[in-house]
């Protein structure tokens, strides 16, 4: 069956429709610039009525796809030949034509997710780990930053502290560090007495076992 896939990383979109059609014949036309031309898709229509014996897949790949291009294939996605499926995959369902949505279903392939930044291991947290993370990020930005004191938090939530008062103390810092990353303060001011309560938790969860 024809269809519409959309996935922000347009590559990934492509691996995995190959591998969902598996060993079938198919054809990949990828796109020579940054859109589908009207050439390129007569050279999608041309191929889609050589004959078949056995269900064949013509893909087209591409960020975008001109208008009259979208137009000149709306005969063939209507009533495509017999063996042959079309798909048509881009970055963003956006650059579909209503006319073309209208006779296609559309799938959304979700793109890999970027592996998470980690800017400190908080299971090696000592003071040269923490001298390096200051030395090293001196002028962190506020996304990075307030990112950064959420994993804090995750990592303060997960230690054992036996004293109230230290996780009090700490507690009243996060709440600082907070603000101050929020009001775009100096984000190392506001990290740096979080980093090193967070030593002292670690040594009293140590301590109290």
């Amino acid at each position: 069956m024809s269809a519409l896939w959309v996935c922000a990383d347009k590559e990934t979109g492509l691996k995995r429709l190959l591998a969902q059609i598996g060993d079938a014949p198919r054809v990949v036309f990828e796109a020579q610039k940054e859109e589908f031309s009207v050439a390129e898709a007569r050279e999608l229509i041309a191929a889609a009525y050589v004959a078949s014996d056995r269900q064949k897949f013509l893909i087209a790949s591409a960020i975008g796809y001109n208008a009259s291009a979208q137009n000149a294939l709306l005969k063939l996605l209507e009533e495509p030949p017999r063996n042959i499926a079309i798909y048509l995959l881009s970055a963003r369902k956006s650059v579909f034509l209503p006319t073309v949505r209208s006779r296609l279903p559309l799938y959304t392939i979700a793109a890999p997710k970027p592996p998470k930044e980690r800017l400190l291991d908080f299971a090696r947290l000592d003071l040269r780990s923490i001298y390096d993370f200051i030395k090293n990020n001196g002028r962190l930005e506020r996304d990075r930053a307030k990112r950064f004191a959420e994993e804090a938090f995750d990592y303060f939530v997960s230690l054992k502290a036996a004293k109230p008062t230290l996780k009090k103390r700490t507690l009243d810092a996060f709440d600082r560090g907070f603000k101050m990353i929020t009001l775009n303060s100096n984000a190392i001011n506001a990290i740096l007495p979080i980093l090193l309560l967070l030593l002292e938790c670690k040594d009293d969860a140590k301590t109290s076992v």
